[in-house]
């Protein structure tokens, strides 16, 4: 099983770093103090590299998660970890509008009996977003477009192709709080995890 964590930096003592678990692989891309939104972009750059090598068709949404150590050693760096160990803290999410309270970015989640933190199909939905600005990775790219046709089919303005080009014309930071707005007004969990399933797990 894949496993792609995204840890404190050790190298640097702040910052993330990305592990990519697959025994007996056990390797670490520390070379930066990545912020959250570089290392969750560093982390669907691997996925996709990692698929195509070995022919695999694993889905970031199952194999993403973060680390609270990083989480509370970087909130006061990174605006998007301070959001996320915000909404952590909160528990019942009573902090986030209403429409989001159903999707956090992260939850904790006991997984073989420890406690992890897991990204949410928001969270994963902004990951992809990141790793297709940085990266231009293709299946981000399809993910995208199959967002951007959502969008245009739940009457959010202009067809899919022009609500992806006003996408690329977007900064980052622009980019990823549009993802996060459109997930919370238009967007359900089952949305997300249907275009990973009919997009993110085929072959390029």
């Amino acid at each position: 099983m894949l496993q792609l964590v995204l840890e404190l930096n050790r190298k640097f003592g702040y910052g993330y770093q990305v592990r990519i678990i697959h025994p007996p692989v056990n390797s670490v891309k520390d070379d930066e103090p990545y912020n959250l939104y570089e290392a969750g972009a560093g982390a669907g750059a691997a996925l996709e590299a990692f698929n195509e090598s070995m022919r695999t068709d694993y889905e970031i949404h199952n194999v993403l998660s973060i680390t609270d150590e990083a989480i509370q050693a970087n909130k006061t760096r990174d605006l998007a970890t301070a959001k996320l160990a915000k909404e952590l803290q909160a528990g019942d999410y009573t902090n986030i509008v209403p429409r989001q309270t159903q999707n956090p970015m992260a939850r904790k989640k006991v997984i073989d009996g420890e406690e992890e933190v897991v990204f949410t199909m928001r969270g994963t939905a902004l990951v992809t977003y990141l790793s297709w600005f940085d990266d231009k990775v293709p299946r981000a790219t399809q993910f995208l477009r199959e967002y951007c046709k959502i969008l245009a089919s739940r009457k959010y303005g202009g067809s899919a192709n022009k609500i992806f080009a006003d996408l690329e014309r977007m900064s980052k930071d622009d980019g990823a709080t549009w993802i996060d707005k459109t997930f919370v007004q238009y967007m359900y969990d089952d949305d997300v995890m249907n275009i990973f399933q009919n997009v993110m797990g085929k072959s390029s």
